[in-house]
């Protein structure tokens, strides 16, 4: 089961962009800061950086929802983090 949750968001990465997929890998799995995302991907500060992820995870949560493979009882949950 955490297997397939795992591939499910991996190739749900995929659907986005290279700059999305890049911060939000940075953020949930690499547990980087926000400071260092920013510097890590030449962003002007800390808060552009945290704007930038609110729109990647509303841009994933769309494609996901468009999905044809999209059901809310296969989808895992992700527990979101400041």
């Amino acid at each position: 089961e955490k297997e397939r949750k795992l591939q499910w968001v991996e190739q749900s990465l995929q659907k986005l962009g290279e700059r999305c997929r890049e911060l939000l890998t940075s953020f949930y799995y690499r547990r980087m800061s926000m400071a260092q995302i920013a510097k890590k991907m030449g962003l002007s500060s800390e808060k552009v950086a945290k704007n930038n992820k609110y729109r990647c995870i509303q841009k994933a949560k769309k494609l996901l929802i468009e999905s044809p493979e999209f059901s809310t009882s296969s989808v895992p949950t992700i527990k979101a983090q400041s």
